[in-house]
């Protein structure tokens, strides 16, 4: 699965030395070129230098305008752009990096942005189709599921990287939300048809996994 991610997302994950959730993640990872030269090097200098260190080594795919121009989608991307700009209240990182995703066939979109109306939130509703969210959290969920870390690695992970951000979140309100999204009775048909691929894929039991991550945050 590729991805197209936003701007304070990576702020996060690289400030909390935490880059790697994202590049073992997903197969490739795509940022358009305004999040790396406008949105980061503005904001966070000192991860704009690593991404960019990232990017010359091929771990990161820096998609440019005139690329989309030479394929002849820069007019279907821009008017995807101006229609998502309005959807994310003006956001233009949140803006370019899921009109990315949806022009040229990217599946997943990661970001931190959870706020009601936000990109995440807007993509788990499905108004705009074909592009799954994720969060930082959701996905250390996964790596959970695959045993690749314990309740505990998944607690600590979390608490490194949502210390990066300016409001923390809590650990447990996040679990349950997570937990909610993919419920088989409150979960759309796409979350949930998703994640039992994955566990299939994946052999998991998820019932097994998800009684001990509920045993885990009632401590």
């Amino acid at each position: 699965m590729d991805v197209s991610v936003d701007t304070n997302i990576l702020i996060h994950l690289y400030k909390a030395s935490s880059k790697e959730l994202l590049l073992s993640s997903f197969d490739n990872i795509y940022v358009h070129e305004y999040i790396i030269d406008v949105e980061l090097k503005r904001n966070s200098r000192d991860t704009y230098l690593e991404v960019e260190e990232d990017i010359k080594s091929g771990r990161i795919i820096k998609v440019n305008n005139s690329e989309l121009a030479s394929k002849g989608i820069k007019a279907l991307f821009e008017e995807c752009y101006l229609y998502n700009k309005i959807l994310f209240a003006e956001d233009r990182g949140e803006a370019y990096a899921v009109a990315l995703a949806s022009v040229i066939g990217i599946e997943a979109f990661v970001s931190d942005d959870t706020k009601y109306g936000g990109p995440h939130e807007t993509l788990v509703m499905e108004y705009i189709e074909d592009v799954i969210p994720f969060t930082f959290y959701e996905l250390l969920f996964l790596k959970y599921l695959k045993s690749e870390i314990n309740c505990n690695e998944f607690k600590l992970q979390f608490d490194k990287i949502s210390a990066q951000m300016t409001r923390p979140m809590d650990f447990k309100s996040r679990v349950k939300k997570v937990l909610n999204r993919y419920h088989k009775d409150r979960s759309s048909k796409r979350d949930y048809l998703w994640l039992k691929d994955y566990c299939e894929k994946h052999n998991i039991d998820i019932r097994f996994k998800i009684r001990d991550l509920l045993d885990f945050i009632k401590k």
